[in-house]
């Protein structure tokens, strides 16, 4: 595995995600493959959540996006952690299959085809 340094990291994930919207969903979906290829999946988590902006809470980033519900906007930080439905639900204390409702909600009000392109919208937006 190669060793990436973090500063370069993070300029890797911002641009990939500032450009998201210029490239198709197969380019973004094969640049992160290659991210995956290179980097440990825990580093690269750590370089999307360190674009977070805690300031605001996801509720209060969602208020002009009334499709996504207040469950739902608890369950896509958790989302953009990486964790499975499982996991999801053991954080917010709720059943897998109310957790697998809620993403699957969230991808068809969203258009969204896939968790990681919900991630990357959320990210994005600076949603989270």
């Amino acid at each position: 595995m190669k060793v990436v340094l973090e500063a370069e990291l993070n300029q890797l994930v911002d641009e990939i995600l500032d450009n998201a919207e210029n490239l198709s969903y197969a380019q973004v979906k094969r640049l992160w493959a290659m991210l995956l290829d290179y980097i440990p999946t825990h580093e690269l988590s750590d370089a999307l959540l360190a674009r977070l902006n805690s300031s605001k809470t996801v509720e209060q980033r969602l208020r002009f996006s009334p499709a996504i519900s207040k469950a739902e906007a608890k369950v896509l930080p958790l989302l953009c952690k990486g964790l499975s439905n499982s996991e999801i639900a053991r954080e917010i204390g709720r059943n897998p299959r109310t957790v697998e409702s809620h993403v699957s909600s969230m991808l068809r009000k969203t258009g969204m085809r896939s968790r990681s392109e919900v991630i990357s919208w959320a990210l994005r937006e600076n949603i989270i």
